[in-house]
C-alpha cells in the first residue's frame, strides 16, 4: 500500500527529466515511504495483471525469496557481478583478504546498548564506486540504521537512486527480511520499515504501466468519506471552529493538551 501510493505521487507530481543514459524519468525527490503492519510472505494481490506482476518482480512468493536470498542474505559475490548488497552488508570490502560483516556488527552493537544510534551499515565503497560509471550502476541502497524504541526494533534506509517501479519493492521486501533478521536474533518486536527514496523516479518506458496502476488501485475507486484508523495522525489532533468571526484552529497532543493556537479573521 505505501509503496502504490509513492507510486501515485510520482504519477502526478513527479518532474519530467533526462535521465544519464539517454532517455527520460519522472522524478520526486525525496519520497519518504513507510511499511508497519507487512504480513509474513509478500503481499501479492490476486488482482493484479500478471504482466504486472513481472515487470515489478511479484510473479510468485517463490520468486521474491529467491530474489532476496541471492541479493540481500548471501555474501558471496557472483561471477561477473560488481556488487550485492548481501556482498556489501555481510562482507565488506576493505582489503582483498579482510571484510567486515555489518550486519554482525549491527546486532553486536545493539546487544551493547540497545539505545545506541551507532548501529548503522552502509554499502558505498569510494574505491570501486567512483569508477563504475555508466557501466554498471553501483548501489543503490547507500545507509542502513537500526534504532531500538520501547522493544521495537525500527530500520531507516536512505537510497540515493530509486527505480520506484521496477526496483523498490523487491528491495524493500530484502530490507524487510534483514530488519526481521536483526529483530529475531535480539529478541525485540519488528517496528518500522521507513524508506527515503533521494531520486524516487519512474522511466518513461513503465510511465503507462505506472499510470494504469494508479487508476486501477487509487483513481477510479470512490473515496473514503469514513474516518478511520488508515487516515487518524498518531501524533495530534486539530481542533477547528469560528469563534468571534475568527477562524480558530487548536493543535492538541492525542491527549487533549493544548500545544499551539491560531486564529486568523474570517472577513
Amino acid at each position: 500500500d505505501a509503496w502504490v501510493k509513492a507510486i501515485d505521487r510520482i504519477v502526478r507530481y513527479g518532474s519530467k527529466k533526462p535521465t544519464e543514459y539517454g532517455s527520460e524519468m519522472i522524478e520526486l525527490s525525496v519520497v519518504n515511504w513507510v511499511a508497519e503492519e507487512e504480513p509474513d510472505e509478500p503481499f501479492i494481490p490476486e488482482d493484479w495483471p500478471k504482466e504486472l506482476k513481472s515487470v515489478i518482480g511479484l510473479e510468485s512468493e517463490e520468486h521474491v525469496h529467491a530474489y532476496v536470498k541471492s541479493v540481500f542474505i548471501e555474501s558471496k559475490l557472483p561471477q561477473g557481478s560488481t556488487y550485492t548488497y548481501g556482498q556489501r552488508l555481510r562482507a565488506y570490502p576493505i582489503t582483498e583478504d579482510k571484510q567486515i560483516d555489518q550486519i554482525r556488527y549491527v546486532i553486536d552493537k545493539l546487544k551493547e546498548s540497545l539505545n545506541t544510534r551507532q548501529a548503522i551499515a552502509v554499502t558505498w565503497n569510494p574505491e570501486i564506486d567512483r569508477d563504475i560509471g555508466h557501466k554498471s550502476s553501483p548501489p543503490c541502497i547507500n545507509l542502513i540504521q537500526a534504532l531500538q524504541s520501547n522493544g521495537i526494533l525500527h530500520f531507516f534506509v536512505t537510497v540515493r537512486s530509486h527505480d520506484m517501479f521496477k526496483a523498490a519493492l523487491l528491495n524493500a521486501f530484502g530490507l524487510r527480511a534483514l530488519q526481521k533478521e536483526i529483530a529475531k536474533e535480539l529478541d525485540l518486536k519488528l517496528g518500522k520499515l521507513s524508506i527515503t527514496s533521494n531520486s524516487a523516479h519512474i522511466y518513461e518506458e513503465d510511465w503507462n504501466n505506472a499510470r494504469k496502476l494508479v487508476q486501477c488501485a487509487i483513481w477510479e475507486r470512490p473515496p473514503n468519506m469514513k474516518w478511520g484508523d488508515d487516515v487518524e495522525d498518531p501524533r495530534c489532533i486539530v481542533l477547528v471552529r469560528v469563534e468571534n468571526k475568527k477562524l480558530v484552529a487548536e493543535i492538541m497532543t492525542r491527549e487533549g493538551e493544548l500545544i499551539t493556537k491560531i486564529e486568523e479573521d474570517t472577513s
